[in-house]
């Protein structure tokens, strides 16, 4: 057995305070309360200078403006796949909005599908590939 003598040891994991912030005023949002996460979303926006604050009390206008609030936040921290995952919302990117491609994925698309790695489908032979490519291709043009 080999001893570690140095951090760190095997994967970090990091949360930050903001996304957690973020999490519980849309769930609070979800609940119907929505002064006290309109309230959380407004502080996390006035720690950030020049933030627009949001004032809505709508529930589903201040879900989105929690969502867009998440997006700008964790922007390029890979977090928007997860919301995308667990929403079910499609990927739509343009060049007409600034993007860099034109994208158009459906919501629960196969492209959004991680595959299993390739080593443990190996060390496996009773695991079946999610999706199974065969039957459901993943990228398709």
């Amino acid at each position: 057995i080999e001893k570690h003598t140095s951090a760190p040891y095997g994967d970090m994991l990091d949360m930050r305070a903001a996304e957690m912030y973020l999490a519980e005023a849309e769930a609070a949002a979800r609940q119907g309360n929505t002064s006290e996460a309109l309230n959380i979303l407004n502080m996390v926006q006035n720690a950030r200078p020049g933030a627009v604050v949001t004032s809505t009390s709508n529930q589903e206008d201040l879900i989105q403006a929690i969502l867009l609030e998440r997006r700008k936040e964790m922007y390029g921290e890979g977090l928007d796949y997860f919301d995308i995952k667990r929403l079910q919302l499609p990927v739509e990117k343009s060049f007409a909005n600034g993007n860099d491609i034109d994208l158009s994925v459906p919501a629960n698309s196969n492209k959004l599908t991680l595959m299993i790695p390739d080593q443990e489908m190996l060390n496996n032979k009773a695991m079946v590939q999610n999706p199974d490519p065969a039957s459901e291709p993943v990228f398709m043009p």
